[in-house]
């Protein structure tokens, strides 16, 4: 059980970020851990913490407003991060400039010069006499299909872009930079949207998940306004494979799959586990072949803030973050919770599992990350 705060890895508060921090996320390999703030930055920290103190590889600039996320592509070469700027930008994990960038787009009905497609996906031509428009904000982005493509919501849409990206003039930049030399050379990254899936009977997308791990996967799962749960299937034109209704009480904020590793196996089942929470202070465990929840957690406190939730890489607990400044570990087959992890000063915002070692992260509001593990005294 992982209830052993280390304190040997235990950083002072704003050491990594300027206020909260907003998401954690382990690379594949466990070198590094990514995390984004409020104070408009994410980065890349060696690990582990009790080594390296916090020391960065790399500090992404760029967005204008608090970063609400950042994943890691499966290679671990590359990350992505959304932002509240309305944004998304991707990486290279050891590099500090922006080597592509997704934008919000307006609401499909501000749009005079929209052109709706046979398909569901819409496209827009620029109109000399449009007013400026409200963009929507990005809700999340990622790698998706083995790091082929990029996935993000955007208002009621989920979008697909494949990419590549310029190594050599993001790793001379971040060179010239450090040689104060402000050379600028042409970045020749691109991206193509290749699909785009409007879901109508939503206003917007409230959270988006996907598996990029150790086996290929087509399913997007998509959260909405409208409470409900969605399964889509990329490989057969985004096709809504299943519809779950009225999935809580309140819009879900996250959604979680569990995540692949060539360090654990699991018989195939185990990956059909999805799980959903919303600030109704209730987590349901679904099985995406089926429409009804398997199993609900609700002794954690969620009213206001999105949380983050994890399954554990044995695939026997469930983790979450919460406004109580505890995170709560939960039996997986019994539904309670088997321990709650105090520490934190301020709302717990999000938890990540260690993918090598019985280590779980958890960052807050308060500004720091804290690491538990399995045996006292590590």
């Amino acid at each position: 059980m992982l209830q052993h705060f280390q304190q040997k890895h235990n950083l002072s508060r704003n050491t990594l970020h300027n206020g909260a921090i907003h998401h954690i996320e382990f690379s594949h390999d466990a070198k590094c851990l990514a995390t984004s703030g409020q104070d408009k930055v994410a980065q890349v920290c060696k690990l582990p913490f009790s080594r390296f103190r916090g020391e960065t590889g790399s500090v992404f600039i760029g967005h204008d407003n608090a970063v609400r996320s950042i994943h890691w592509s499966h290679n671990n070469q590359m990350v992505v991060t959304t932002s509240m700027d309305k944004s998304a930008r991707v990486w290279l994990a050891d590099s500090d400039v922006t080597s592509l960038a997704f934008h919000g787009v307006p609401p499909a009905s501000a749009s005079p010069g929209k052109i709706k497609s046979s398909g569901s996906a819409t496209r827009a031509f620029n109109s000399s006499s449009a007013k400026k428009v409200t963009k929507q904000e990005i809700v999340d982005a990622m790698f998706f299909y083995m790091d082929k493509f990029i996935v993000s919501g955007c208002g009621n849409a989920i979008r697909l872009h494949q990419f590549e990206l310029d190594e050599l003039h993001a790793r001379a930049q971040t060179k010239k930079a450090k040689k104060n030399d402000i050379l600028v050379e042409e970045n020749k990254s691109r991206k193509k949207k290749v699909a785009e899936w409007t879901i109508d009977a939503m206003q917007s997308l409230t959270a988006l998940t996907c598996v990029n791990g150790s086996f290929l996967s087509s399913v997007i799962i998509a959260a909405g306004s409208d409470r409900s749960l969605r399964i889509l299937d990329a490989a057969v034109g985004g096709k809504t494979l299943r519809v779950i209704s009225d999935a809580h009480v309140r819009a879900a904020h996250t959604v979680a799959l569990p995540k692949a590793s060539c360090f654990t196996s699991h018989p195939s089942n185990f990956y059909d586990l999805l799980l959903s929470s919303a600030p109704n202070s209730t987590i349901h465990l679904w099985d995406i072949r089926a429409d009804n929840c398997v199993m609900r957690f609700g002794e954690h406190v969620n009213r206001v803030h999105p949380l983050g939730v994890a399954f554990s890489p044995c695939m026997r607990y469930v983790a979450t973050g919460s406004e109580d400044r505890t995170t709560y570990l939960y039996d997986i087959r019994k539904g309670r919770c088997l321990r709650k992890l105090t520490g934190h000063t301020d709302v717990v915002t999000c938890v990540a599992f260690n993918p090598l070692y019985p280590q779980l992260a958890t960052s807050s509001y308060d500004g720091t990350i804290r690491f538990y593990s399995d045996t006292d005294g590590t």
